[in-house]
């Protein structure tokens, strides 16, 4: 059985860029074409109040600012 991520455009929120390029790499062997990245709760919640995204990857520990849960609340929220 084959899976794919065609058409679908997703959001990585990760603080670390190694494990972002490594989301990413993965992602794209799975014929992901949008993907977006964000390093930081507030870059990620600015991400999605520009574009809709189907799928959403989120650290929870993301450094100084917003964690994962409070990203969470706040896009369900809005």
């Amino acid at each position: 059985m084959s899976f794919s991520l065609a058409g679908k455009s997703i959001l990585i929120v990760e603080d670390n860029p190694v494990f972002r390029k490594a989301m990413r790499d993965m992602l794209y062997s799975l014929q992901a074409v949008t993907v977006v990245e964000a390093d930081n709760g507030i870059a990620a919640i600015n991400a999605m109040s520009k574009s809709s995204f189907d799928i959403v990857l989120c650290d929870y520990n993301l450094g100084v600012g917003k964690n994962g849960q409070q990203v969470l609340e706040e896009a369900r929220h809005r």
